[in-house]
């Protein structure tokens, strides 16, 4: 009788601890495949309308953003981000890596009204293609893929 019991706490806990593993990594993979799917083609940024209400890709959106999304492959190689901060207004840059974790966020604090410029790459990417950019304008991905969010 004690036998069983024991085996049977084991095989709880052995079922607990692989579903909780399975869900950390499963929920988040999927997730970021739906993304590609659904924001494909990479590197291509796709811009959202102002918030009415109706149903859109940003839960719970503000009304008050703007929101731009990309999902990106770095396979091809560095990635150029650059644009212009909008004067006297929120404006935010996130980076996720494939697992939707993020990476990288910047904000329009010291950067209102100015331009700014960005080389999203891979860790291990060859600095010789990176020469001409100073370090601080370089982000390094943690994956190949992943997306970016501007606000």
């Amino acid at each position: 009788m004690k036998k069983n019991f024991w085996l049977g706490i084991l095989i709880f806990i052995s079922v607990a601890f692989a579903s909780y593993r399975m869900t950390l990594w499963y929920i988040p993979h999927n997730l970021m495949q739906y993304t590609y799917k659904r924001w494909s083609p990479s590197n291509k940024w796709f811009h959202a309308g102002r918030e009415t209400g109706a149903r859109s890709w940003v839960p719970m959106g503000n009304p008050d953003f703007i929101i731009s999304r990309c999902a990106y492959d770095l396979s091809s190689g560095p990635l150029l981000l650059k644009g212009m901060v909008p004067a006297d207004t929120y404006w935010s840059l996130t980076m996720y890596q494939d697992n939707s974790t993020n990476f990288f966020i910047v904000n329009d604090t010291g950067r209102s009204g100015r331009p700014y410029q960005f080389v999203l790459t891979e860790k291990d990417r060859s600095m010789e293609s990176l020469k001409n950019h100073s370090q601080d304008q370089i982000v390094y991905s943690p994956t190949r893929r992943g997306y970016l969010v501007v606000r």
